[in-house]
């Protein structure tokens, strides 16, 4: 393993390290505050489940092109041994990635797993970005045999490039925007990972599509030298321990002492004591959702103080309907969606408002300008649209997904972040609950996790 895997592995298990000791702290300061549903009571110290993590490589890549479907790529040589997978839209090229899971037993509870990809240098248009969904394939496939129409030798899809739902999944597990190359990015498959584990559906592994037009990234596949850059599957759970089994215990049998007089002598009868210890499952499903489609409305959302030059001419006010997404949070529409947001427009100032269900906001601002403009939610990084142009009536922008973690307000998840999360660990605090559920626990710290050591602001692609 060389010196920057390593490096990137240590993080990881230093993390885990930290969620350990914070579960342990949380039962033993706060044991009121921790639920079975809550996922830190099976990790009590003293029995019960034990946290434990995996980072997987995966033990199958390639991808499907329609402008090679017989899988021979333009070096003549098969796709599935090039050391890169390629995404590019309108759908013609979808990478597959398929990861061995029997080492995480059944009945685990998934804390977190996350798929991770490297880019390498290449992007067919600079400046743009690529917003990739990850599906569930519902089809065995053979890396060595898989193409764009067949999913085996002597399978065919279903339909071309595994586009029926007879092949995949309609609704994607995960998403996340590529905007960069030779840079890592992370999908949240918790729910997927878990719904293979514990043997919901099978594990015929997942299909990336991008679904609207913009560029072609590639990412490091194992078949690349350097071993670092390949694709990886980060996994913390809750392993399940075994029943244990009734332990008898037999009393001791008492006989009388005779006296001259009388001779008795009494037999107890012994008796069976069980100590048996119940087995606590909980459940969670977090679903990681794609980012909203704006539908304008006509009311703005939120609180907002116009500027002065908002009112001192006549011309009427434009609309910027931004969108936003937000991480480990229910599919929208959801109350968890509102979220309290600080929007800086250049020129014009700070407005403080609020997403709706959908994570959309609208704001008021004089037309035919091009404006800076960052938003920055209660415990979210910040993302940045620079040089946008607004013109009359409405100007949509979507920012995102906005990563979250920061507890501080500082635009950073550090380990101040860590100190003021464990603070309130267990309470209904909202700069640190970070998927909206009403409590601080080992979900968002997960979250917290899979964002430690990030900055912002995140600059939003020029679309």
């Amino acid at each position: 393993m060389n010196s920057q895997k390593l490096w990137r592995h240590m993080v990881y298990w230093a993390l885990a390290s930290l969620l350990l000791l914070l579960l342990i702290s949380a039962v033993l300061l706060h044991p009121g505050r921790i639920t079975a549903t809550g996922a830190a009571g099976p990790a009590a110290p003293g029995g019960g489940a034990q946290l434990q993590a995996a980072i997987l490589d995966p033990v199958a890549d390639t991808w499907l092109d329609a402008d090679y479907a017989n899988g021979i790529y333009k070096d003549g040589l098969p796709i599935y041994t090039q050391w890169f997978l390629a995404c590019k839209v309108p759908n013609t090229k979808r990478p597959l990635l398929k990861f061995d899971l029997s080492s995480i037993p059944a009945g685990s509870l998934i804390i977190e797993a996350r798929l991770s990809l490297h880019t390498n240098w290449y992007v067919s248009v600079a400046g743009r970005h690529l917003t990739v969904n990850v599906y569930a394939l519902k089809r065995n496939w053979v890396e060595s045999e898989a193409n764009w129409r067949y999913a085996t030798s002597v399978v065919r899809w279903n339909a071309d490039g595994a586009e029926s739902s007879a092949d995949r999944e309609t609704t994607p597990s995960a998403v996340a925007i590529v905007n960069n190359t030779n840079t890592w990015f992370n999908w949240d498959v918790t729910t997927l990972v878990s719904r293979w584990v514990n043997n919901q559906i099978p594990n015929y592994g997942m299909i990336l599509i991008a679904p609207e037009m913009s560029t072609e990234y590639r990412f490091d596949s194992r078949d690349n030298p350097n071993t670092a850059l390949w694709p990886e599957l980060w996994v913390n759970y809750l392993a399940p321990t075994a029943t244990p089994t009734p332990t008898v215990t037999a009393t001791r049998t008492h006989t009388a002492t005779a006296t001259p007089t009388h001779t008795s002598t009494a037999t107890g009868t012994a008796t069976a004591t069980h100590t048996q210890t119940s087995t606590v499952t909980a459940t969670w499903t977090h679903t990681m959702v794609a980012t909203p489609t704006h539908t304008a409305s006509a009311t703005p959302t939120g609180t907002l103080t116009p500027p002065a030059t908002a009112t001192a001419t006549g011309t009427p006010l434009a609309i910027v309907a931004g969108a936003v997404a937000l991480q480990g949070r229910p599919a929208p529409p959801h109350p968890s969606w509102v979220l309290p947001l600080e929007v800086q427009v250049s020129g014009l100032g700070t407005y403080h408002l609020n997403s709706d269900q959908e994570g959309h906001f609208e704001l008021p601002v004089p037309p035919y300008q091009f404006y800076d403009i960052r938003v920055k939610g209660l415990n979210t990084l910040s993302a940045l649209a620079s040089g946008r142009w607004v013109g009359a009536g409405v100007t949509s922008i979507g920012f995102g997904t906005l990563p979250t973690g920061d507890c501080s307000g500082d635009d950073a998840v550090d380990i101040t972040d860590f100190s003021v999360f464990r603070s309130v660990f267990g309470l209904n605090a909202p700069h640190a609950d970070f998927n909206g559920d009403g409590v601080v626990d080992i979900f968002d710290f997960s979250l917290f996790r899979m964002n430690f050591g990030r900055s912002g602001p995140v600059i939003v692609s020029t679309p």
